[in-house]
């Protein structure tokens, strides 16, 4: 019940943490919180976008489909952001990195709570 409740609160964590990255890069690309609302997915592209200007040459990797991945380029290329300044530029970098340990967290707890689970109730499986 513990780990549950904790899982719990790193999602309300997450949730909150997101909010302050969409309110950090908004600045930069004010877009992207509508196209991606996912928080670890918009963690995971603000990572990759950085501070850049020219959003053609950014690898999306496999955080996004496609179909988004060509959105937000278009959408980037008439965005009227602006570049971020350092300090703001390094405080949406740590907030990406939080909201990323976080969710790996939130993943070992889960495995945790599994392995007990398979352990104290196997029919349950």
């Amino acid at each position: 019940m513990k780990s549950n409740d904790m899982n719990a609160r790193i999602k309300d964590e997450i949730v909150n943490l997101h909010k302050v990255l969409c309110e950090t890069y908004e600045e930069k690309f004010p877009e992207l919180k509508q196209l991606i609302e996912n928080p670890l997915s918009y963690a995971a592209v603000v990572k990759r976008i950085g501070n850049k200007t020219d959003m053609t040459d950014v690898d999306f990797g496999d955080h996004l489909p496609q179909a988004t991945k060509m959105v937000v380029t278009v959408t980037a290329s008439a965005a009227a952001g602006t570049t971020l300044s350092d300090s703001m530029f390094r405080k949406a970098m740590s907030l990406c990195d939080e909201i990323e340990n976080l969710d790996q967290d939130y993943g070992k707890i889960l495995r945790f709570v599994e392995s007990r689970m398979h352990a104290l109730a196997p029919n349950t499986r």
